[in-house]
């Protein structure tokens, strides 16, 4: 299953009766381009997003509508996976960090994906320079968590989760 930030995508899962949207959260249909708080309801399903704090829907992406010094808004997901990545981009152009929990701990260095960086605190995060996929997890089973992705920038634009399901991990390119 891949996840989608923006609304067109969303409306779309709700005109089909087929494929339930995507996002969690009442608010969120209710009005387009246009900054809402959001409140975490704490229970979670699998593979929907949960916000929390400050978000604007775009058309095609989720966008931190404010800047925070604690990382206290946050997008969060259950998932099941080998892998997880997601398509972001700097709003406007200027880069930013986003910091990546796993079951609200900093993801082990064993399950990071290629993107993952780590700070002198051994906090994880990603550095979010070029609108492109970013590789997360990457991990030999098949298992699950609580992925949390939080930036103090107003930078932040989310546009989609990818997930894999390879045992062993994902395959190498060209084999």
């Amino acid at each position: 299953r891949e996840l989608y930030a923006g609304y067109e995508r969303n409306y779309s899962a709700l005109r089909s009766f087929t494929t339930p949207p995507y996002i969690r959260h009442v608010e969120y249909y209710e009005v387009k381009d246009e900054a809402v708080e959001y409140t975490d309801p704490g229970e979670h399903e699998n593979h929907f997003l949960y916000l929390h704090g400050l978000w604007k829907n775009e058309a095609d992406n989720l966008v931190h509508a404010q800047m925070t010094k604690d990382h206290e808004d946050y997008i969060a997901l259950k998932f099941f996976g080998t892998s997880v990545n997601a398509v972001m981009a700097p709003e406007t152009g200027e880069p930013y960090q986003v910091k990546i929990t796993l079951n609200d701990e900093p993801v082990e260095m064993n399950r990071a994906g290629a993107d993952m960086q780590y700070d002198y605190e051994g906090n994880s995060f990603v550095h979010v320079d070029e609108a492109r996929m970013y590789f997360l997890l990457d991990q030999d089973t098949y298992s699950g968590g609580e992925l949390k992705l939080s930036s103090n920038s107003a930078e932040f634009a989310l546009f989609a989760f990818t997930f894999g399901s390879y045992q062993g991990g994902e395959p190498v390119k060209g084999s």
